[in-house]
């Protein structure tokens, strides 16, 4: 396992039969638009990674960039930092609602989800407003160097998307999350047809699952797809925010859909 923190931070770690933890190690990502330990500086909120080479790429928000990372060596992860891009589609995304969700799919492009930047949409009135769409880019190849294009991507009422994945069969898989006062977190994981997302385009995923109370529910953020044999299998992770109130869980899933 490796899992990237909100704040620049790497914890690497193996889960064995008994599903405890070995050998876990921590990090520094290496690079980046700021070597302060705060979110600010540091507020890595995606990742995606070349399975066939190891290079990563880290998604950041407040900079609305995208950084690019190189395997040590000995094959570890996000050993390396080669550079970075802030895209120009990416500048007027909200500070904290950039590029929350990040993927790179096997045929080399990359799939973008803001968290919070909604397309601007003509209203009834004849005025221009914003719709309940995400906007999203869709790049030829690597960000660092292809020119980005955009499309809507729509969650579910009342969620945002926070991570996205491939699955083996081309369709992408997004985990979005809701937030309810006082404190109550939920996601809803849904499916996105295989080529549906190109430029111009709105899309909407089917729901698939929803974790919320009274099911194991908090502020999951984080989703990867790797097969074991036959089965396709789905992690969801949450992020605590370094408060009593949320918990870091690691959630393993077989997808049936």
């Amino acid at each position: 396992m490796t899992l990237l923190s909100d704040g620049g931070n790497i914890v690497r770690f193996h889960i064995g039969d008994d599903w405890r933890p070995a050998g876990i190690g921590f990090a520094a990502l290496p690079g980046g638009p700021g070597q302060g330990w705060s979110k600010r500086d540091r507020d890595s909120e995606s990742l995606t990674i070349d399975a066939a080479t190891g290079t990563a790429w880290v998604g950041f928000e407040y900079w609305n960039a995208v950084g690019r990372y190189a395997a040590g060596a000995d094959g570890t992860l996000l050993a390396r930092f080669e550079g970075m891009v802030r895209p120009r589609a990416m500048r007027e995304w909200p500070d904290n609602g950039g590029p929350e969700s990040m993927v790179r799919l096997r045929d080399g492009r990359f799939v973008v989800l803001s968290e919070t930047a909604r397309p601007r949409v003509r209203t009834s009135a004849g005025g221009v407003g914003r719709g309940t769409g995400r906007r999203g880019l869709l790049f030829a190849g690597d960000p660092l160097t292809a020119r980005g294009v955009g499309f809507t991507y729509v969650p579910p009422t009342g969620f945002s998307p926070v991570d996205v994945a491939e699955l083996p069969d081309g369709r992408l898989i997004v985990l979005n999350r809701a937030f309810a006062a006082p404190f109550a977190f939920s996601n809803a994981v849904t499916v996105i047809e295989s080529g549906a997302i190109r430029a111009g385009a709105v899309v909407r995923g089917r729901e698939i699952a929803r974790l919320a109370a009274p099911l194991v529910h908090d502020n999951f953020e984080g989703i990867a797809v790797v097969r074991e044999g036959d089965d396709t299998v789905v992690w969801i992770v949450s992020d605590d925010n370094e408060t009593v109130l949320e918990r870091t869980l690691l959630l393993k899933f077989r997808l049936e859909a």
